[in-house]
């Protein structure tokens, strides 16, 4: 990781739209947890959409930097998604779907924050390319970026490399295009 992507995981301006590509979740998981882990320090609230398996992760990585993910979980300030099954991974990604789905998550989390800021992770959008839909996660990134609340809050999404192969250059560059930080290992 480079200084300016870990300076930027640690305190993203609000609206940022960062986007980390990876090979596999080892890559991804000390991303996930640093930009998790400094939001916490910093009393904000955590949205995380993961899939089961990449959630026992998360949890036991912020165990091992004395983060207590379940008493955050208690207190509202981790919030958890399933982002390998939600109506969004299986219906056209509406507003309105949109908005009791993650929005309402957001506003849960900015409502439990001591600073009253939340930070988002998610993997929907990876999910969504890895059962053939890059249509409809490139229409959920548009989303995000139309979410009223998006423009105090920081995301972070991330695609497997392996996802993002089948799908057509123009419809991959619109994904990458609805972010405005790529955190490729280039940057």
């Amino acid at each position: 990781m480079t200084p300016k992507t870990a300076a930027l995981l640690a305190d993203p301006p609000p609206k940022t739209h960062m986007v980390y590509p990876y090979s596999n979740f080892e890559q991804i998981l000390p991303v996930v947890a640093r930009f998790a882990g400094e939001g916490i320090a910093r009393g904000e609230s955590i949205v995380l959409m993961v899939t089961r398996e990449h959630r026992e992760a998360i949890i036991e990585s912020l165990f091992q930097d004395s983060i207590d993910a379940r008493g955050l979980e208690e207190e509202g300030r981790l919030i958890f998604l399933d982002a390998g099954n939600n109506n969004l991974l299986h219906d056209a990604p509406s507003p309105e779907a949109f908005d009791a789905f993650v929005g309402a998550a957001v506003r849960r989390g900015i409502a439990s924050a001591p600073s009253g800021k939340v930070r988002v992770y998610g993997e929907t959008v990876n999910q969504m390319c890895s059962c053939g839909r890059a249509q409809a996660a490139a229409q959920m990134e548009d989303l995000w970026n139309s979410l009223e609340e998006s423009q105090y809050i920081p995301v972070l999404c991330s695609y497997s490399l392996d996802a993002l192969k089948p799908i057509a250059p123009d419809l991959r560059g619109r994904i990458f295009q609805a972010h405005n930080h790529d955190l490729s290992n280039k940057n």
